[in-house]
């Protein structure tokens, strides 16, 4: 819940938009990319310590690793 997209390309428009989200997220914020070959996530993060945000979290398989992860659970769990 209260996932937010941050185009590497329009990231500081976006932080401007959402800051206070983020910077009020109590339990952490998780950045990933799309594949651990992205370097965007990594990006991200620097960019959002600078801007004051803490308790970031790095994931750095990526959206794949972790679709990949989720079906494999979703599939022991439906056993």
């Amino acid at each position: 819940p209260g996932a937010l997209s941050f185009p590497a390309e329009a990231m500081a428009d976006a932080f401007a938009e959402t800051g206070g989200e983020i910077a009020a997220a109590r339990g952490g914020v998780l950045v990933y990319c799309d594949s651990p070959a992205c370097d965007e996530a990594l990006q991200a993060i620097a960019f959002l310590a600078q801007a004051g945000c803490t308790n970031l979290l790095y994931y750095g398989g990526g959206w794949a690793e972790y679709v990949k992860e989720k079906v494999s659970i979703e599939a022991e769990e439906a056993r």
